[in-house]
């Protein structure tokens, strides 16, 4: 039973609490809050989604390059990049400098002595010529000899090293030039096979074993301008000293654009036998803005990439996306046709490994089959002619060109 309440004193509320020391004990210590407030001054202002900040990716501050406070960024030529004249500024000390100051932005204790040492080379050959994700710090006082202790490890991989500093940001230019991303880790495999068929066509395929892959293609050189690692593959200057290899992947198209630069490659070869005239009458459409957009996106990738920003460059005008809209819908129609004499080339062909007409040939997979068959039999008496190819399905003047086919290159 619940006992009645009688008319004594009221009970007193709970004493209240001392609100300065309770105040004190919610604010956070002084290093916390200055954290927050860096936090809070780095994302105030920013948009919501930024095409090339998703296409180039971000380091996190605490990877960002460092280099001793002072040390600025200078305008070096393209021609300049991988040498020694680079950087005069970069003495012994200043070397050993960033050494020390990268060491922390890895992780494990080998990694460490090469991601520090790869980023030291890197800037002495000329590759620091903006602050973007750049961090100055204090130069440590016993750089010297914290670099001499690692000495032993550091003879080791210092000719990788040396030959990475130049071609790693190369190779990453290429990858996200073709790719249209920097290094994915939710796509690794593609962007590590990518990166692999780059250094073994160099002939130096053990330089990608130098790092782990995400810490090697994205970590290390992340901060190095795109637009500067283009300027030096096309640079006449780098062509006597950089691996073939490479200058011929100066030349490849951007992202988004291999319908057209493939269907260009065929109309090439189409041309080597003596058929493309014949093709051009016969399917009634201008293959030539085919050729005139492959051509100028082999010149100028940068400018017709998905993603021109991350080059430093501006949208294109809307007169220079109409054609190549255009190049595109006349590359559509005529991929039944372009995929056919792919198929009919030898699979040790280089163009014969190309995919990127297949899902458009595949919409009219009849004409595909037959220009196949007419490819192969090019030069023999029964081989039919180009009229004859096109009078088979005369979809490929009409009706191709409504079909919705998702063009993910």
């Amino acid at each position: 039973m619940a006992r009645r309440r009688t008319n004594r004193e009221p009970e007193l509320p709970p004493a209240e609490p001392d609100l300065d020391v309770a105040m004190a004990d919610q604010v956070p210590a002084a290093e916390p809050f200055a954290l927050l407030q860096a936090f809070l001054t780095e994302i105030n202002g920013q948009d919501s989604y930024d095409a090339k900040t998703a296409a180039i990716g971000k380091l996190a501050p605490s990877k960002y390059l460092k280099v001793p406070i002072g040390l600025a960024p200078l305008a070096t030529a393209p021609a300049d990049i991988g040498s020694v004249a680079a950087r005069n500024d970069i003495t012994r000390a200043v070397y050993a400098q960033i050494y020390v100051l990268n060491k922390a932005v890895f992780e494990t204790p080998d990694a460490q002595i090469k991601g520090a040492l790869l980023r030291a080379e890197m800037v002495r050959i000329g590759w620091y010529t903006s602050g973007y994700e750049v961090t100055e710090v204090a130069a440590p006082v016993d750089a010297e000899a914290t670099m001499n202790a690692d000495l032993p490890r550091i003879r080791e991989v210092i000719a990788d090293a040396s030959m990475l500093a130049l071609l790693l940001p190369l190779a990453a230019e290429h990858t996200f030039r073709t790719m249209g991303h920097h290094f994915l880790t939710s796509m690794e495999a593609d962007y590590v096979a990518k990166y692999n068929r780059f250094f073994n066509a160099c002939v130096m395929g053990k330089l990608v074993e130098y790092l782990p892959p995400a810490v090697l293609y994205h970590t290390v050189a992340h901060w190095v301008s795109l637009e500067l690692a283009l300027a030096v593959v096309k640079d006449n200057a780098q062509a006597a000293k950089l691996p073939n290899a490479v200058i011929v992947r100066s030349k490849a198209a951007p992202a988004g654009m291999a319908l057209v630069t493939t269907s260009h490659a065929v109309m090439e070869a189409i041309a080597g036998t003596g058929l493309l005239v014949e093709l051009q009458k016969a399917c009634g459409l201008d293959t030539t803005v085919i050729a005139t957009v492959s051509n100028a996106a082999k010149a100028d990738p940068a400018r017709f990439h998905t993603i021109p920003m991350a080059y430093g460059r501006g949208l294109l005008a809307r007169a220079d996306v109409d054609t190549i809209e255009a190049a595109k819908t006349v590359a559509r129609k005529l991929a039944p046709v372009f995929q056919g004499f792919i198929d009919a080339l030898p699979r040790s062909s280089d163009l014969a490994q190309a995919r990127a007409l297949i899902k458009h040939a595949d919409v009219n997979p009849m004409l595909r089959k037959r220009a196949k068959v007419f490819f192969q039999e090019v030069g023999k008496s029964k081989a039919a002619s180009m009229a004859d190819l096109f009078s088979m399905d005369k979809r490929v003047t009409a009706d191709v060109a409504e079909e919705e086919v998702d063009e993910a290159e």
